[in-house]
């Protein structure tokens, strides 16, 4: 009877068990689909609160720029709310909503424009929206006290040009002639008899502006693009004259026009010399101009490492040789390059005796842990972007020396740990902080570092094992996978082992011992 039961509740017992796992896999698989809807509605919800962002910034600007240009065109009248009251609101309505919709454009050309490009931050957006607000608004004052053709459009061009790159310039300027045209339209600032005046006027400016962005180079240096600046004025008088003539405009009044056409250009270009500065300072940007002041030896921190820890400014010295080489192989900034290399190891000014390029006879190691060393050692990369935050150098080498040595192992110290203890250790306790390099500069100065220090021990004589000595330390690069992060290619590595196999017999180089 009890042999019955049991069979008979085995089947039961089975069921309820293929139940169960079912139940649990059915909720796993549940699981498994809300982490999958998660992840799909993150991105969207991210972007979501970033169009928000952008679209409030995008207001505050427009509000700005309209609420000023009213000011200023209804300064001479004992009523400044008029444009703000009666049928005068419709009319400001219409103009704020032209001037949010042509600055949301540029926004949304810099964000979608170019594939590969990085997401704009907010920082960049603030950036963009206060050149072109300068911009239009000198653009304005020019207009009353100048001439309506000294319209200093350049500026925008010029300034964007060197801070964020040349097809968001573009359309910038594009944008920022419309907001003016609207400008002038809507606030009657010019009459029915000039206006075709005002439309030729932000026709050349806006060809100025054009020829300028395509004579002028982040590469030039001050003065040459000084001068190309200037003449991208000079190429654009022509179409002006042809505008003018068109118009019936043949007196004595076309070259006046034409005068104060290039009298605006003029000023945008020398306003952009006072200007650039202030931008790069405020936001911090690190372009070619700014790259090279911070290389000036004079700068403060520079000094601070020469006098110092002389033996890190040497290394350093070495490490920009090497890195600035590969970066013109391979295409990159070069100006970039030596920067990072020159501020990469300043981190070890907290403590420049534990390192051995500064130190003469005693080495302070050898009375310390291992461990206490490695925390020494590898704290010289936080230390080093602190120093740099605080000295104002731009984030892009910040980042560069928190990178250059990404998460590996400080092997002397772990093997010396490991003879003491006499058993292996993890590797956990004896890496450096990280992250790994995340650009290809990142990853020039990490081998270059590497490279620099290790043939100051010994280098081989010929052209082919001393690049088979190169290859080993990017290969062990590699197998501590530090490239992960790093949009870096075979085909770029090898460059650089070639760069720096080319490069390094000439920093090692030695002499002939004379007879006295």
């Amino acid at each position: 009877m009890n042999q019955k039961d049991r069979r008979k509740n085995k089947p039961v017992v089975k069921h309820s068990v293929n139940a169960a796992g079912a139940n649990k896999q059915g909720a796993r698989s549940a699981n498994a689909q809300n982490r999958q809807r998660v992840q799909e509605i993150t991105p969207i919800r991210e972007f979501s609160a970033g169009l928000w962002k952008v679209g409030g910034l995008t207001f505050v600007f427009s509000a700005v720029f309209v609420v000023l240009a009213l000011l200023w065109f209804y300064r001479g009248e004992d009523n400044f709310a008029a444009p703000f009251t009666g049928m005068n609101i419709l009319k400001t309505a219409a103009y704020f909503l032209s001037v949010f919709v042509s600055l949301l454009c540029v926004f949304l050309y810099m964000r979608f424009g170019e594939k590969g490009k990085e997401y704009p931050s907010l920082k960049s957006c603030i950036l963009l929206y206060t050149v072109i607000t300068v911009t239009a608004l000198l653009c304005l004052i020019a207009l009353d006290y100048l001439n309506i053709f000294a319209v200093p459009l350049a500026l925008v061009a010029t300034l964007l040009r060197v801070l964020v790159r040349r097809d968001v310039s573009l359309t910038a300027v594009v944008f920022t002639a419309l907001i003016l045209f609207v400008s002038y339209v809507v606030n009657d600032a010019v009459t029915s008899v000039s206006l075709m005046n005002a439309v030729i006027a932000v026709i050349s400016a806006t060809f100025s502006a054009c020829f300028t962005l395509f004579l002028i180079s982040k590469k030039f240096t001050r003065m040459k693009f000084i001068v190309m600046g200037l003449l991208g004025g000079v190429v654009a008088l022509p179409v002006t004259a042809l505008l003018l003539l068109i118009i019936g405009e043949s007196s004595l009044m076309l070259l006046t026009y034409l005068f104060w056409s290039y009298v605006g250009h003029a000023a945008a270009i020398v306003l952009f010399m006072f200007l650039l500065p202030v931008f790069e300072s405020v936001f911090n940007i690190a372009d070619d101009f700014r790259l090279d002041e911070i290389c000036n030896l004079r700068h403060p921190l520079l000094k601070k490492l020469a006098n110092e820890a002389s033996g890190t400014f040497n290394h350093s010295q070495s490490v920009a040789i090497l890195a600035e080489n590969c970066a013109i192989a391979m295409g990159e900034n070069p100006h970039l390059a030596r920067a990072a290399a020159y501020y990469h190891d300043v981190g070890k000014l907290k403590d420049p005796l534990y390192f051995v390029e500064n130190q003469s006879n005693k080495n302070p190691h050898d009375d310390l842990l291992p461990e206490l060393s490695v925390s020494i050692i590898t704290g010289h990369t936080t230390f080093g972007a602190e120093l740099c935050r605080q000295y104002k150098i731009p984030k892009v080498i910040t980042d560069i020396v928190r990178q250059h040595h990404g998460d590996t192992i400080v092997n002397f110290f772990y093997m010396k740990a490991n003879k003491i203890s006499g058993s292996e250790l993890s590797y956990n306790n004896f890496r450096y902080p990280g992250p790994r390099p995340t650009t290809k500069i990142a990853a020039i100065i990490m081998i270059a570092d590497s490279i620099e220090a290790a043939s100051r021990v010994t280098i081989p004589d010929t052209q082919e094992k001393l690049e088979e000595y190169v290859d080993g330390f990017i290969k062990d690069k590699m197998e501590w996978r530090q490239f992960d992060n790093c949009p870096i290619t075979m085909r770029e590595l090898g460059i650089i082992k070639r760069s720096i196999a080319e490069t390094l017999p000439g920093i090692r180089h030695g002499r002939i011992a004379y007879k006295k």
